[in-house]
């Protein structure tokens, strides 16, 4: 964002001025050499959070994240919880 922010979000949907996004949320740095992450627009109800629009014109960069983001990302927001890649090795 040009505010400087690092916004993780799914992209709905996308016009010549606008990216219609759900669930932004950010980067927060926790102690020692750990982050958190919190909703990107706090105040905002959840039914606004899951259309949001944002103008491309704040917009500095896209692209996609690490699979440990996705991972918690996805896991964050899905009512089904993935399994995790290293639990690929688990036996049933």
């Amino acid at each position: 964002m040009a505010s400087g922010e690092e916004v993780i979000t799914e992209i709905l949907d996308e016009t010549d001025d606008t990216i219609t996004v759900s669930n932004p949320i950010v980067a927060v740095p926790g102690e020692g050499n750990k982050i958190g992450f919190v909703s990107w627009a706090p105040f905002l109800s959840n039914e606004s959070t899951n259309k949001l629009d944002v103008s491309k014109k704040f917009i500095v960069f896209r692209g996609e994240v690490n699979d440990d983001i996705h991972d918690y990302y996805t896991n964050t927001f899905s009512t089904i919880i993935k399994p995790t890649r290293s639990a690929s090795k688990l036996v049933l």
